[in-house]
């Protein structure tokens, strides 16, 4: 069940170049039926390893000695049925929503920082 949904941004170093950047992830945490806890990371809709896990490589020099730092977060509420909240019943499916209008270009802003092209 996901608990959790947040909008993550992370600062970059390469430490081999000195290249820097920023880029936003979006993170679901979901807890398990035995009470673990896991974050699923996104970046611009993929699949990734956690930022923080030193798998990433550098944009610009393409070396493996990148430092990224969490900077910043944004918490996306869950929605629920309880309560007197907005909704509205659906009923379009998944691939009708997702062809009803283009994917966004580039990353989701937090701050004035521009994230990178990866």
């Amino acid at each position: 069940m996901i608990i959790e949904g947040a909008i993550e941004r992370y600062n970059f170093d390469c430490r081999n170049c000195g290249h820097s950047w920023a880029d936003d992830y979006t993170v679901q945490y979901v807890e398990d039926t035995e009470g673990g806890v896991w974050s699923f990371y996104r970046f611009q809709g993929s699949a990734v390893p956690s930022p923080g896990a030193g798998d990433l490589i550098c944009p610009q020099c393409h070396h493996a000695t990148v430092s990224g730092k969490l900077v910043g977060r944004h918490e996306v509420p869950l929605a629920t049925l309880a309560g007197d909240a907005p909704r509205q019943r659906v009923s379009s499916t998944a691939e009708e929503r997702r062809e009803a209008a283009p994917d966004l270009p580039g990353t989701v802003g937090l701050t004035g920082t521009e994230p990178s092209e990866r």
